[in-house]
């Protein structure tokens, strides 16, 4: 795992980790609806989902919109 991308960070589901492509995916869930969900832009949401955006570039509300959206802590 590396700390540059958010696409890369692992998140927690029980005892699985998962990416934010596969947490997106098992929710049948498209970057239109996690921007929806979110409440963030839709090119924000693009941005972090291709890797065009970095970890260091987004702010703790951004992470913490993500992860209610995506139904994780």
């Amino acid at each position: 795992m590396t700390l540059g991308r958010l696409t890369d960070i692992m998140i927690r589901k029980g005892d699985r980790m998962m990416t934010i492509h596969e947490m997106m995916a098992s929710k049948q869930m498209t970057m239109y609806k996690l921007a929806q969900l979110s409440g963030l832009p839709k090119t924000t949401v693009l941005d972090i989902c291709s890797g065009r955006s970095d970890l260091a570039g987004c702010t703790a509300k951004t992470v913490w919109k993500l992860s209610k959206a995506l139904g994780c802590t």
